[in-house]
């Protein structure tokens, strides 16, 4: 089973709030970086249309003053109302040369005088511009007055021309006035490099970049600098604005900016923290409580301060009551198991007895071990007396037992025991039934507090009953009733068994008796027979009859051998042929060996367990073959220490080799055993006997004789 990764509920919420932090932070961030771009691009707009306005402004400002010289140079006493051109610095003629002939208004630095000379300077350039198109020109040029930026206007007069010059300090309280209103510095530069500005400072223009909009650093100063060249002047115009003023908006705005992180910040921590003391931690301790619940420990208790939360409180009861439903489903798992080990150990048990006795205890133990049960006993139903009987019982006073050891077949609990179906009492049903199974004393005094009497049926016969009693539990649960019932059907088919075994084994004691007596009563008809020959042969005369005589006595004596050790034996269908070769040895020595030329007789044999079928044709062939070594194989002249040897093995596949030889004179040549027109009745028999059991004959005359027979037999020790 692969298992799944598990998440944590805290640590998802505590991840989603820090994303949400963080992308709030960054949202924050991003827009004031995108309104600190909005702002200088909108200030940088600013600065131009400022430009364009100082352009204006000063081409208004050259303008009122031009229109004003134009005033002057028209009027005839150009005297008193000179003083009037208050923005003028110089105010002078000179004839058509551009030589000064008369000074109206001076600076006081202004180097001129009557006499100067004009025609080199730009003065002059400008003069000879006027035509009658132009009688009024002006022009904005360094002054060689004071190397500084001037506005100069000309007109034509009656002897030559009258010029007026605005100087620096005019012109810069123009652009002071300007700059004043956006705390900037105004450059109004010539191409030549020579500017004025409103800080009354003479700047020349190369130290200013040549870019249109930067940042530049003056006397320690960072100035955003935009600069803009004027058509109508024919000058550039520069503003330098210090970039804390620029900047000042976007730094109010970005320490704002912080502050709101900051507080924002602090708004989702305090936002977590509430969370995780109000929410998340409620639920971890519910969740701690149901990790360490147990199905056998009491309901988890949950903190009251928790289960004021609608949530929480739902969940809990969910969980209480599907804990009882799985304390319940785990003890009911429970008591399968141990009803079902009760079951196997039962069946275990009964399988393993072959006895009535010990299967009834067996059982009334087992139906006691369910949780519960004191008590109780079982009765087996004996319909030839016409009674149910208590067999055995355990818990049960003596009292009690007087009462109810035996019951009638006209009695309520035998009628019960016979219909076969299972009964259930509990509580008052016990004395109060309609069956009268139990008297109320009786129940009373035992005190019973739930009975079942569980019939035990075979082949649909009622045959036994179960009867178990709770002095503690007021119900026998379904469970327990199921398991009575299957515990009373094993029953039922083991006493059928048992029984059925009962009768057979006792119907195969009555047939090995029978078969006992009968080979007992056979072998005393031998043992008749034997004695009638033995009278018989007492009076005959004739050796060679006398012989005859014991030969077929000492046959009908080997073949009684046989049932007198079947007789003996408690297998009455083999014979422990190796220990009945023994005794046969011993017997036909003792007959026919010689005192003064005694025969030793060896064995060699194995146990093998030869069927009656097998072991009578088998008897008679030995029986043949020692009395022929013992009568014929040591006769004179053969010398030496006769010796005869029997030896018998078998195998595993069932087959068995008897090998019985003698150093005696060996068999005669031409004489056969087993040949259909063999001179000897005792030769022929052995033939016959060894085709009869399917055996295999070979016969060796080599250093006397030796008989192999080779047979299947049919079991082995």
């Amino acid at each position: 089973m692969s298992f799944k990764k598990i998440y944590s509920i805290r640590a998802i919420f505590a991840v989603f709030e820090g994303v949400t932090l963080f992308l709030a932070v960054l949202f924050v961030i991003i827009l004031f970086v995108l309104l600190g771009r909005q702002i200088r691009a909108s200030y940088l707009k600013s600065q131009a249309r400022e430009i364009d306005r100082i352009e204006s402004t000063m081409m208004d400002y050259i303008k009122d003053n031009r229109e004003l010289f134009t005033v002057y140079a028209g009027m005839a006493d150009r005297g008193a109302p000179a003083d009037l051109l208050t923005s003028f610095s110089d105010l002078y003629f000179c004839d058509s040369s551009f030589v000064l002939t008369r000074v109206v208004k001076r600076e006081r630095s202004s180097p001129i005088f009557p006499g100067y000379d004009l025609g080199r300077s730009r003065v002059a350039e400008m003069l000879a511009k006027i035509d009658a198109s132009r009688p009024v020109v002006s022009a904005m040029f360094r002054s060689s007055e004071d190397e500084r930026l001037s506005v100069y206007v000309g007109a034509r007069s009656m002897y030559g021309y009258i010029v007026g010059r605005i100087g620096t300090d005019p012109l810069q309280a123009a652009l002071r006035r300007i700059a004043d209103y956006s705390g900037s510095i105004v450059i109004i530069a010539t191409g030549e490099g020579y500017i004025i500005s409103n800080s009354g400072e003479p700047l020349h223009l190369h130290i200013l970049p040549g870019e249109r909009v930067t940042e530049v650093k003056l006397g320690g100063i960072d100035y955003l600098y935009m600069r803009k060249r004027s058509g109508a002047l024919g000058k550039d115009i520069a503003i330098l604005t210090p970039v804390s003023t620029v900047y000042a908006l976007l730094g109010v705005v970005e320490r704002r900016g912080r502050l709101f992180i900051m507080l924002f910040a602090l708004i989702i921590i305090a936002k977590i923290v509430g969370q995780t003391m109000l929410l998340i931690r409620p639920f971890g301790r519910f969740s701690a409580l149901i990790r360490r619940w147990e199905p056998d420990a009491p309901p988890a208790e949950v903190p009251p301060e928790f289960l004021r939360y609608e949530e929480i409180s739902a969940l809990y009861r969910s969980f209480s009551d599907k804990s009882e439903q799985i304390r319940d489903a785990v003890s009911a798992l429970r008591e399968s198991e141990k009803l079902l080990e009760i079951q196997r150990d039962l069946g275990m048990a009964l399988g393993s007895t072959s006895e009535l006795g010990p299967a009834l205890d067996a059982m009334l133990e087992a139906a006691l071990r369910i949780d519960g049960m004191d008590s109780g006993g079982i009765y087996l139903v004996d319909e030839e007396a016409g009674f149910v009987e208590l067999a055995c019982s355990a818990g049960l006073s003596s009292s009690f037992l007087d009462s109810s050891t035996r019951y009638g077949m006209d009695s309520p609990n035998a009628r019960v025991v016979m219909e076969g179906w299972p009964v259930y009492l509990e509580g008052d049903q016990i004395s109060v039934n309609s069956l009268g199974l139990m008297r109320g004393d009786a129940a009373a005094g035992e005190g019973f507090r739930s009975l079942a009497v569980v019939p035990i049926r075979h082949m649909g016969r009622s045959i036994a009953c179960v009867n178990v009693a709770s002095m503690s539990s007021p119900r026998i649960s379904q469970g327990k009733r199921d398991a009575l019932e299957s515990m009373a059907s094993i029953l039922g088919n083991v006493i059928a068994r048992i029984r059925h075994q009962e009768r057979v084994t006792a119907s195969l004691r009555e047939k090995e008796i029978l078969l006992k007596e009968i080979h007992h009563r056979v072998k005393n008809n031998f043992q008749i027979i034997i004695s009638l020959l033995n009278l018989q042969s007492m009076n005959i005369q004739s050796e060679e009859l006398q012989q005859r005589f014991n030969d077929s006595r000492n046959s009908i004596r080997a073949m009684a051998l046989i049932h007198e050790k079947l007789y003996q034996s408690d297998d009455f269908a083999r014979i422990d042929f190796s220990a009945y070769l023994k005794t046969l040895t011993t017997e036909l020595c003792s007959i026919y060996a010689s005192p003064a030329k005694p025969v030793a007789c060896r064995l060699d044999v194995e146990r093998v367990n030869l069927s009656i079928d097998l072991a009578i044709p088998c008897s008679l062939i030995v029986n043949e073959i020692l009395s022929n070594s013992l009568k014929y194989a040591f006769s004179p002249p053969w010398e030496g220490s006769p010796e005869i040897l029997l030896r018998m093995t078998g195998k595993d596949d069932g087959e068995v080799k008897l090998e019985i030889s003698d150093n005696g004179i060996g068999m005669p040549a031409g004489r056969d055993v087993g040949a259909p027109d063999s001179d000897t009745l005792g030769l022929s028999l052995i033939g016959l006997l060894a085709r009869q059991i399917k055996a295999t004959l070979r016969l060796d005359r080599d250093g006397g004789t030796r008989y192999t027979i080779v047979f299947r037999g049919n079991g082995q020790a």
